[in-house]
């Protein structure tokens, strides 16, 4: 009996970690996008936004567990060359208009929103006790 308590009670503060993480996550994903949207002008042309949610949309469909996403058009090329969306954590993902003018089909469009989609699915990786492992630091 001792033993089912135990187990019950580490599962409860493990669940309770998770949504601090969580809470701690979203709060993080909106002031970083907040910034994003500070420093740089959303461009605002439904046609292209409609665009662009649609690919999305599809795409998110395609993800599990389901992610809400955010898309906002901007005019930076913050991935540089290769015009790759930046992704926030929450979903919020920001699209230059380098990249709807570059690509050659949707199909590169909706590549590199699946790209940058994936990062926001997967699971940031925890340094536990503020030790980064060895090959993220070029080891």
């Amino acid at each position: 009996m001792r033993a089912i308590i135990l187990i019950l009670a580490v599962a409860a503060a493990a669940s309770a970690q998770d949504v601090i993480q969580d809470r701690k996550e979203a709060a993080l994903g909106a002031q970083l996008a907040q910034e994003v949207r500070r420093r740089t002008t959303a461009i605002e042309i439904p046609g292209i936004q409609d665009y662009i949610d649609g690919i999305g949309r599809k795409l998110a469909s395609q993800f599990s567990p389901k992610s809400l996403y955010t898309f906002s058009l901007i005019p930076d090329d913050a991935g540089g060359e290769t015009h790759e969306p930046l992704s926030l954590p929450r979903g919020y993902v920001f699209v230059s208009a380098g990249l709807i003018r570059s690509a050659a089909n949707e199909a590169e469009v909706a590549g590199m929103l699946a790209h940058a989609m994936a990062h926001v699915a997967l699971p940031m990786p925890r340094v536990d006790d503020a030790q980064i492992p060895l090959v993220f630091v070029g080891g």
